[in-house]
């Protein structure tokens, strides 16, 4: 791994990427309404996933795209959604993915994340999932006064 960089004024840098990947893939929904939503349809969803680490790979790389590409495509990508992820609405997509990328980078990055992902499930329609996480918050004795969530 190349080393991790710090900045004794700001806390650790962070190196950030993005990559977005199409996929075609069905879905129906199971509404409590009438919806044609309900029936087997399909769309040509635009995925982007945001990836951050504070140190590279011996490569120079958070991840190659190629193995986001890889593991989006090869899960997804002319399936039937309800298959994967049950009631496949593009929140429980965005979720899927952000957790399959998270899986993939503990065995190719340990300690990077993907923080969030965004689907577009048609044009002009979004979802997205951002990953956060708790903060104990102490008193200077430190005696455990609280917590809070940050977006990672």
């Amino acid at each position: 791994m190349i080393p991790q960089l710090t900045n004794n004024k700001t806390g650790i840098a962070m190196y950030k990427i993005q990559k977005t990947i199409e996929i075609s893939a069905a879905h129906s929904l199971d509404l409590p309404y009438e919806s044609p939503c309900t029936r087997l349809h399909g769309h040509n969803w635009k995925i982007k996933v945001f990836l951050r680490s504070p140190k590279l790979t011996d490569y120079g790389m958070i991840v190659d795209f190629t193995d986001i590409k890889r593991e989006i495509k090869g899960k997804y990508d002319h399936k039937n959604l309800d298959d994967i992820v049950g009631q496949s609405t593009a929140e429980r997509l965005a979720r899927e993915i952000c957790c399959d990328i998270n899986n993939l980078l503990d065995k190719l990055n340990p300690g990077a994340k993907c923080y969030k992902v965004e689907v577009e499930e048609c044009e002009g329609s979004f979802a997205s999932y951002e990953m956060s996480e708790k903060i104990t918050i102490c008193d200077k004795e430190g005696g455990v006064i609280g917590a809070a969530y940050r977006h990672i």
